[in-house]
């Protein structure tokens, strides 16, 4: 199994990560610092050991099409591991190009099941950010039954909604708000920025309990994203996932140091929220 890290400092603070996720500076939404091309590079050529994934998950326009047409051909040169795409623009773009850089179907609340996977496969796409709101059982039956390859977030800040519309600063609010839900008791971090405002559940999603049977399952990717979260408990918990990983802590140990450094949500890995049909 690989770990792979949202980073907020410089890089080589993530020594016990497998490889990078960076988010493409105008081009990518719900993050909280972005990387140019150029800074990009760099680390890649830094960093050579290291598996870097670019991420390009904003909605397009008309006008960012050719733009994009550029970067693809660029990013193209850099040699990375993958480019998390959201908008299909990027899929049509890339067989139009014949780009050979692999692509993460990273669809948000859509990556759920292994015969969409499946679907996405046979369209060129080798990789899958899974989806918040499924089951472990989700999970593992994506891996075992899937040929895509399936990344999940064990840990982070689970974004809920984006929105194109200056949401904050158009209700008259200069920084990031929470919002109370009256009816679900729920808590939201709201922030904006030039390309639109993001909605995260406000409290830190910790899935280790489940690692140690994705690791057991031939899981390949866990991605951890340290935005909004302490940097120094970060890197513990990077620190500590990397142990267990390599089988040098107790797997008891492990979920109780995670616990204590994150608190104990587990979003939907245990709770079935949609009904499915099945067969009888």
């Amino acid at each position: 199994m690989k770990i792979l890290v949202k980073p907020v400092k410089d890089v080589k603070q993530y020594k016990e990560a497998d490889g990078f996720v960076l988010p493409l500076k105008d081009y990518s939404v719900d993050y909280r610092n972005y990387y140019s091309l150029e800074e990009i590079k760099n680390i890649k050529q830094e960093y050579v050991e290291k598996e870097i994934f670019i991420v390009i998950n904003k909605m397009m326009e008309n006008d960012d099409i050719d733009k994009l047409r550029n970067i693809l051909l660029e990013i193209e040169k850099f040699d990375i591991s993958g480019i998390f795409f959201y908008d299909l623009s990027i899929l049509e773009l890339s067989k139009e190009l014949k780009i050979k850089t692999d692509l993460v179907w990273n669809n948000t609340h859509m990556v759920t099941n292994y015969y969409t996977c499946d679907y996405y496969y046979n369209e060129g796409v080798n990789y899958a950010y899974l989806s918040n709101e499924i089951t472990l059982e989700d999970i593992l039956d994506i891996n075992n039954k899937s040929k895509i390859t399936p990344i999940l977030m064990l840990l982070g800040y689970p974004v809920v909604s984006f929105s194109k519309r200056k949401l904050v600063s158009n209700s008259n609010f200069k920084d990031e708000i929470i919002i109370n839900e009256e009816k679900s008791k729920q808590r939201y971090l709201v922030f904006e920025d030039k390309n639109g405002t993001t909605f995260k559940y406000n409290k830190i999603r910790n899935n280790a309990i489940c690692l140690k049977e994705l690791i057991n399952n031939n899981f390949p990717y866990v991605y951890l994203i340290e935005d909004d979260i302490d940097h120094d408990k970060f890197i513990s918990g990077l620190k500590l996932t990397s142990n267990l990983i390599n089988n040098t802590i107790d797997e008891k140990q492990y979920i109780a140091n995670m616990k204590e450094l994150f608190g104990s949500d587990t979003g939907f890995l245990y709770r079935k929220t949609i009904y499915k049909v099945t067969k009888k």
